[in-house]
């Protein structure tokens, strides 16, 4: 938890130093876990921050849970990929499929306790997946920053997609 423990809104990401940099660049309330499938502890934590005032959840996890699935055949763990060319590599649908699965996991525990939920989602491509350049959401705070030059922390968090 970096900041204000009765913020209406929070931020959700992995990673403590990853948080505290965003926090850092924006100004905002974090929970960070230490990873998009770490959420065992988390039912509690959001309990307890929403009767303190919590109204709003932002998930903002790493953007791999956007990543492309298909073949760039610069995978090393999947000979298959330089033998021929599949459509969609199985290792990147699997890792996509993992990282989803925890993101669900915390929409059902917003679920569970009425809190309303948002994914920010940033760096993205005209089909709605990740560009590659901007993985979390402090890589994206901190490019914001840059191009407005030093002084204040940003305002610019990216949008949210409705849960």
């Amino acid at each position: 938890m970096i900041d204000d423990l009765a913020a209406e809104r929070v931020y959700l990401t992995e990673g403590a130093l990853k948080g505290t940099i965003a926090h850092y660049l924006s100004g905002a309330t974090f929970v960070c876990v230490a990873g998009v499938n770490q959420y065992r502890n988390l039912k509690p934590v959001l309990e307890r921050m929403k009767g303190y005032g919590m109204k709003q959840l932002l998930e903002a996890y790493d953007m791999d849970k956007k990543m492309k699935v298909t073949c760039n055949h610069h995978d090393s763990k999947c000979a298959v990929c330089f033998e021929r060319s599949p459509v969609i590599c199985r290792h990147k649908a699997e890792k996509r499929r993992i990282i989803q699965n925890g993101c669900n996991k915390v929409y059902e525990i917003c679920r569970e306790l009425s809190l309303p939920m948002n994914r920010m989602v940033w760096d993205m491509d005209e089909n709605g997946e990740w560009n590659g350049k901007l993985k979390g959401i402090d890589d994206y705070l901190a490019a914001i920053k840059q191009k407005e030059g030093a002084g204040a922390q940003t305002s610019a968090l990216p949008k949210g997609e409705q849960s």
